[in-house]
């Protein structure tokens, strides 16, 4: 169960959130990502090791949709962040693959046996790591209750020499071409097992590049709107240099690049 002190944080961001107008997606962020400390949700596990993990998954999805089930359709569940076998460069075994597809499952499961407004809230599921390409080739729809309430949930940070690489090049090649295929990859793979797709992150870090940012966010929205693909940008806190924030944490603000992000999302970078 989830510490009641860090639940009621979280429903006191919850509420704040709802209260503001936005949609909010609770997940549990990283607990089987590569580099946690603490990292428990370890899907190279097997036998009695992994139904353990599976069965303490369940424990703490029951816990989570039992104190959110009076919520309306505003709040969103997502079981999990960037599973992956515990390093971002190796590719997950087949064995792997089934984990991740079984605790997807086990998600969906706890979550509507929970009751209340969960037995048809949307629900979030990913493939391996949040990746494209190892999602069409390794995921499984969960098998589901409710009717056409699941969505699909990649990232996006390519080409990685830009986005992602603190050492790498601050200018974006402009290849629209590579973010057109991948998301015409995921939507196409998406609409066959009647799932929408949702990037749940996506950006690229400051090298104090903005136009090169700019051009390489309002293209990639442009195009996912295209496929009526919904994206949310990465911010995560830091406005300075190899940052992704928008909003300065002190000051309450939003920074002058993150107001020039902000408008490419919106579609007016052009």
């Amino acid at each position: 169960t989830v510490d009641d002190t860090y639940m009621a944080r979280v429903k006191q961001v919850v509420d704040v959130a709802i209260a503001a107008g936005l949609y909010v997606v609770i997940d549990v962020h990283n607990d089987g990502g590569a580099n946690v400390d603490g990292m428990w949700l370890d899907i190279t596990k097997t036998g009695t090791e992994f139904n353990n993990i599976k069965n303490k998954f369940s424990d703490l999805w029951t816990d989570i949709a039992v104190n959110f089930a009076d919520y309306d359709q505003k709040l969103i569940f997502e079981g999990f962040n960037e599973l992956n076998n515990g390093n971002y460069n190796t590719a997950p075994t087949t064995e792997q693959l089934s984990n991740v597809n079984t605790l997807n499952n086990t998600f969906v499961e706890a979550v509507r046996n929970a009751g209340g407004k969960n037995t048809d809230r949307v629900l979030i599921v990913a493939g391996y790591n949040t990746n494209i390409d190892y999602t069409v080739s390794g995921f499984a729809k969960p098998n589901d209750t409710a009717s056409d309430r699941l969505m699909l949930s990649v990232h996006y940070y390519e080409p990685d020499d830009f986005a992602l690489n603190e050492n790498g090049t601050d200018e974006w090649d402009e290849d629209t071409e590579t973010i057109e295929a991948q998301f015409k990859k995921i939507s196409d793979f998406a609409k066959n097992k009647n799932m929408t797709v949702f990037i749940g992150e996506y950006g690229a870090i400051d090298k104090n590049n903005d136009d090169y940012r700019v051009a390489y966010i309002g293209n990639l929205n442009e195009i996912a709107s295209s496929y009526n693909i919904v994206t949310a940008y990465w911010d995560n806190g830091f406005t300075s240099v190899y940052g992704f924030g928008l909003f300065d944490r002190i000051t309450n603000s939003v920074t002058q690049s993150g107001q020039l992000l902000i408008n490419a999302i919106n579609g007016s970078y052009q």
